[in-house]
């Protein structure tokens, strides 16, 4: 399903600015990071990551963060139904391991900062 959602591109197609996961790839390129051998490797990665999971369908790899990591930051705001769709809408598809796992690495840290800064605001009230 295209929609909002990223998949197999460089560029969001709603907004055309270039997507999280150009960026991470990119990235993970410059690194010289070596690419994960199996599905196994890969998952294990991803799942090691705070916030992340990662799902496979005909050859295809979702990531996303945790329903968990989404109703800790959403604070009580929506229900879980919320959470579930929010997962969705944030999910990022390829058919690429490398580019799966930078993803989800710079996702991860992006969710870190987002964690931070609520605390920090929270704090200052």
């Amino acid at each position: 399903m295209i929609g909002p959602y990223l998949r197999h591109s460089p560029t969001h197609f709603a907004s055309g600015q270039k997507s999280m996961g150009a960026i991470a790839f990119g990235s993970i390129l410059r690194k010289g990071n070596s690419t994960m051998r199996t599905d196994s490797q890969l998952f294990a990665a991803v799942r090691a990551l705070p916030h992340m999971t990662i799902t496979k369908n005909e050859g295809e790899y979702r990531v996303t963060f945790r329903i968990a990591s989404i109703a800790l930051a959403d604070r009580g705001r929506h229900n879980a139904a919320w959470h579930r769709e929010h997962a969705e809408k944030v999910s990022y598809y390829t058919d690429c391991r490398l580019d799966a796992h930078g993803t989800a690495k710079e996702l991860s840290a992006h969710f870190e900062r987002i964690i931070a800064r609520t605390a920090e605001l929270e704090a200052g009230k």
